[in-house]
């Protein structure tokens, strides 16, 4: 089901023996964001070649490590 909470606060009432189950969609569109929410705010608190961990590493993290490019297995490694 979608995340919104009427939904969720409807399903509750008329069928609160119901398990929820949040599509795959939602669920990586909230971690997609928390995780430039921590990469912007670990950005910011880095200086100096401290920042390179970071930058460009977006869709690296978001990877699975069998689909990721030799270089990209190599930037998770400088973490």
């Amino acid at each position: 089901m979608d995340m919104w909470k009427p939904f969720r606060t409807a399903t509750n009432e008329k069928a609160p023996q119901a398990a929820i189950l949040f599509d795959k969609f939602h669920v990586m569109r909230h971690l997609g964001e928390a995780l430039d929410q921590v990469r912007k705010s670990e950005y910011a608190r880095l200086t100096g070649r401290e920042r390179r961990y970071i930058k460009g590493q977006k869709y690296t993290l978001l990877s699975r490590r069998e689909n990721l490019s030799l270089d990209g297995r190599r930037a998770l490694k400088l973490c």
